[in-house]
């Protein structure tokens, strides 16, 4: 875990050269030419967002809304309307896993993933609460939060399993395992 600054730039470069990104530094003249090449560089990014995820095998299976509301999600990222530079998307990820949507929340993680590698696996360590109290617990009816409760005394790991099939692309395999194993 980055403990300052200085390390959780390097991670993130890490994370970005792992996933393909190239860095450009440029040097420009003004505030202005600045201002213009940032706005330039997020415009190639948001670009590159929305082909990734019309071109992602199985996007065309979400509907126009939701692949609207995932574009939307990750070119919100770093709002200051949220604490947390990913605010946007782990709603995205909540509103998914409300409506039992997995297949979707898997497509859209890989999208963000791909757009934002640094902050990958801390969206994906937040899966399980929103698995947990959006999925699992309804899903299980009457008694649903001690049912999951027990089944998680007897399963630790619930949580990174479910993190990590996220980042593997196996959300809903998962998913729908564990809930079975509850049921």
């Amino acid at each position: 875990m980055a403990n300052t600054a200085n390390q959780r730039v390097k991670n993130q470069r890490e994370a970005r050269t792992r996933a393909g990104w190239v860095e450009v530094r440029v040097w420009v003249p003004t505030k202005e030419d600045a201002a213009a090449v940032r706005d330039f560089a997020a415009k190639i990014r948001s670009k590159m967002n929305r082909q990734q995820l019309l071109e992602h095998p199985g996007a065309q299976l979400m509907s126009e809304e939701t692949r609207n509301r995932v574009i939307e999600a990750i070119e919100c990222q770093g709002s200051k309307k949220y604490s947390t530079p990913s605010g946007p998307f782990l709603d995205l990820l909540t509103d998914l896993s409300k409506d039992g949507q997995l297949a979707d929340m898997s497509m859209a993680f890989e999208i963000f993933a791909n757009a934002f590698p640094g902050n990958a696996r801390f969206v994906a360590n937040s899966v399980g609460a929103k698995m947990a109290n959006y999925f699992f617990i309804p899903s299980l009816g009457l008694n649903g939060t001690s049912k999951f409760l027990h089944w998680a005394e007897s399963h630790q790991d619930w949580a990174r399993a479910l993190a990590d099939s996220l980042l593997d692309g196996q959300l809903q395999n998962t998913a729908e395992s564990m809930l079975a194993d509850m049921k």
